[in-house]
């Protein structure tokens, strides 16, 4: 028969190696969590996205139309916006498409987003990308450097005899907005650009 100091110096001993156990798979557990954040934390920054933007280093991405009209003068032309839908084309009245010598805006009210800027037809256009100049002559190999991912996947398309194309996501996280860069096929040099919207 077992004394009562035995059976508190085995009960003792048991509670120890529980707690061991406890702390260590507590341990385990804290250390697999600061994995996994660390992992998300790495692939949500190795998304390659265009931030902010600005045209001729003077117009917000997203602006008044009123004040497009003080920095490039009045539009050339304009055009409703066609929705197709159930195998007919919507015209949507209450959105306008605006083309400025290469730029085109779509305009809703008063507010105007730039939705794509031809180099060819505007030479002396440029973008400001996050404090970086974009122009007719940024190269692929310069937008290799900032988006090597994008570069390298490149753009599916049947005109790719005609130029090389890079799409570069919108924003940090995921999105259905985009940015397609075309560049010619021979001099490599940026030829046009494109913001589009996966949505529509």
């Amino acid at each position: 028969m077992c004394k009562c100091e035995d059976v508190q110096m085995m009960l003792r001993r048991l509670s120890i190696n529980i707690m061991k156990y406890l702390i260590l798979g507590l341990m385990c557990f804290l250390a697999s969590c600061a994995g996994n954040n660390k992992a998300l934390s790495i692939a949500a920054d190795t998304v390659e996205y265009i931030g902010d933007v600005k045209i001729n280093g003077a117009i917000n991405f997203s602006t008044t139309y009123k004040y497009v009209l003080t920095i490039l003068g009045s539009e050339d032309s304009t055009s409703k916006k066609n929705h197709a839908a159930y195998y007919y084309v919507v015209e949507d009245d209450d959105i306008k498409y605006l083309y400025f010598k290469g730029w085109v805006f779509e305009r809703y009210g008063d507010n105007v987003t730039l939705r794509s800027i031809d180099f060819k037809r505007s030479p002396n256009a440029y973008l400001l990308i996050d404090n970086r100049k974009i122009n007719n002559q940024t190269t692929l190999k310069d937008v290799k450097k900032w988006y090597p991912k994008s570069v390298e996947k490149g753009l599916p398309g049947t005109d790719l005899d005609k130029y090389r194309g890079v799409v570069v996501e919108s924003c940090k996280q995921r999105c259905a907005e985009q940015w397609l860069l075309y560049f010619d096929e021979n001099k490599n040099h940026l030829i046009k650009m494109e913001y589009i919207d996966n949505q529509e």
